[in-house]
């Protein structure tokens, strides 16, 4: 009975994102003159003019069209991926890609903020090679090329797979899991889509570097920061992680695991455990954060957790009956509340520890965590019938 909700809830979930969710982005989510998607929307659905365009959504969006178009076996929204794409390299890019690309700029192109961060290049090489693999142009390569050297060069630490977050003075202070995961992510679909094997190395120093120091083997858990060689910024009764990243982290293992031929890293499997053992609610969700091994008592919710515990259980070695308990659990969040926003083609970001909606607005960088998890729906569904 169980796992039959669950594929009912599945299918309806990837139904909803390729026939409702990625359109509406494409059309109502695109500023057609600019060539840009809208950062936000108004809670009515309206785009929001005011805030400041981050070259991190415009390429998340692009992602979410291409992987929606190729699910679907066809090219519904190619006009609006080239020019997306032209629009972030001519927008975004300095030189091309060669001296990186700039955080954010305003609707009418001028630049807000010059900051040049890991995060944002990571979604751009990942926007770049899922492109190449939409519309064919090899020049694509070359940009992601130039925007990987430009990181190694301007960012880079001397321990491989390393970099500091971001171009500002405070970079130094720091380092973050975050924008190395996401750089896992993008050289792995890099070497999807252009192959030569030098994506695939760089994202072995990046593993290295998770397995040695940063999963912390006493907790099972990933902290999200650390000072600026690597160690733990306290005791581990004072860890901060997200149980959003642990599962986003083991899916991405698991992939690695798949392209290279090697075998599943222990630790997959265990930040999975730790995740669902600890930031869970029944009957409500994922939570937003975690400290040490304590549950939250006055817990968050975020859209995008939900949709990376899909991701993971799609990728766990053995289903068991408290999974299919959590993934039901997950399902009606995300249906019944994240995505049950008035206005169609919009959704409720967060929730606060009642389950009420405490959103001011509608960011269009969730459309990125949903196609995620819509691409892992047949191979979870087949794996529960």
């Amino acid at each position: 009975m169980l796992a039959s909700a669950c594929v009912q809830r599945l299918n309806a979930l990837r139904v909803l994102v390729l026939d409702e969710l990625v359109p509406f982005w494409a059309s109502t989510g695109f500023d057609a003159a600019a060539g840009r998607f809208h950062e936000q929307l108004t809670l009515q659905g309206l785009p929001d003019q005011s805030v400041p365009r981050r070259c991190m959504v415009q390429a998340r969006q692009v992602f979410s069209l291409c992987t929606a178009d190729r699910r679907k076996g066809e090219r519904r929204h190619s006009a609006v991926i080239d020019r997306a794409v032209q629009s972030l390299v001519e927008g975004y890019l300095i030189d091309g890609g060669r001296r990186g690309c700039v955080y954010s700029i305003d609707g009418a192109g001028t630049v807000v903020d010059g900051t040049r961060d890991v995060y944002a290049h990571a979604f751009v090489v990942l926007a770049l090679s899922n492109a190449y693999r939409t519309v064919g142009d090899r020049s694509l390569i070359d940009r992601v090329d130039q925007l990987l050297a430009f990181l190694d060069e301007a960012l880079g630490d001397p321990v491989p797979g390393s970099y500091r977050s971001h171009d500002r003075a405070d970079a130094d202070a720091l380092r973050s899991q975050n924008p190395h995961m996401h750089l896992l992510e993008a050289l792995l679909s890099a070497e999807e889509a252009f192959g030569s094997g030098r994506y695939v190395e760089r994202a072995e120093q990046i593993v290295t570097l998770f397995q040695q120091r940063m999963f912390n083997h006493e907790l099972g858990v990933i902290p999200e920061s650390f000072d600026d060689t690597w160690n733990p910024l306290g005791p581990s009764e004072h860890t901060v992680w997200e149980p959003g990243h642990q599962f986003e982290w083991a899916w991405l293992l698991d992939w690695y695991s798949r392209l290279t031929g090697s075998h599943r890293l222990v630790e997959a499997d265990r930040m999975i455990e730790q995740g669902l053992a600890l930031g869970m609610i029944s009957n409500a969700g994922v939570v937003d954060s975690v400290v040490g091994l304590t549950p939250p008592t006055e817990p968050t919710y975020r859209l995008w957790p939900q949709t990376e515990f899909i991701k993971a259980l799609s990728s766990k070695t053995a289903l068991m009956p408290h999974d299919l308990k959590a993934l039901h659990d997950v399902l009606q969040a995300l249906l019944d509340r994240f995505l049950s926003a008035p206005s169609p083609g919009c959704w409720i970001d967060r929730l606060d520890g009642r389950q009420h909606p405490a959103s001011a607005f509608v960011p269009a960088s969730s459309l990125y965590h949903l196609t995620m998890a819509m691409s892992e729906v047949d191979n979870l569904m087949a794996r529960i019938r």
